[in-house]
């Protein structure tokens, strides 16, 4: 898996993986935790990772994949 970053801050802007490329389309939320960097974010595929990045060692996982479907709508 690659992670491009934005230089000046650090934060993620699209990931590759499995031969596809995509672009993060929202940052949702961001947080440390010891020696890591987690970044929620959605993509243009419309689904919500969860990205954890390794500070120590630069390397990145998804450690949450999550489907966003369309709420329901309500009959009229």
């Amino acid at each position: 898996m690659k992670v491009d970053v934005y230089l000046s801050r650090g934060e993620p802007k699209a990931i590759a993986m499995g031969g596809r490329s995509l672009r993060i389309e929202k940052l949702e939320d961001r947080w440390n935790g010891g020696s890591h960097r987690y970044f929620k974010v959605i993509c243009a595929d419309g689904a919500r990772y969860i990205l954890r990045n390794d500070t120590e060692k630069n390397q990145w996982e998804v450690i949450l994949y999550e489907r966003i479907t369309d709420p329901p709508r309500e009959a009229s």
